[in-house]
């Protein structure tokens, strides 16, 4: 499902059941199923192996190249 908005604006929501999420990613609301098999991960090895695929880290809000 997908709202096209006349204004920006940023933010998350879930669903009240939890199985879901919304995000605004400027103009356009979309809408995601929450992968609880995800977190059985941990974050931090799941950090790592992106940044390494990525080529970059994150640092603050930002991508950076390593």
């Amino acid at each position: 499902m997908q709202f096209n908005l006349q204004y920006t604006a940023y933010s998350v929501a879930f669903e009240h059941d939890g199985n879901f999420f919304a995000v605004s990613d400027g103009a356009v609301i979309k809408r995601y199923p929450v992968i609880y098999k995800m977190w059985d991960q941990d974050p931090a090895k799941l950090l790592e192996d992106t940044q390494k695929e990525a080529g970059k880290k994150l640092e603050g809000f930002k991508l950076v190249p390593f």
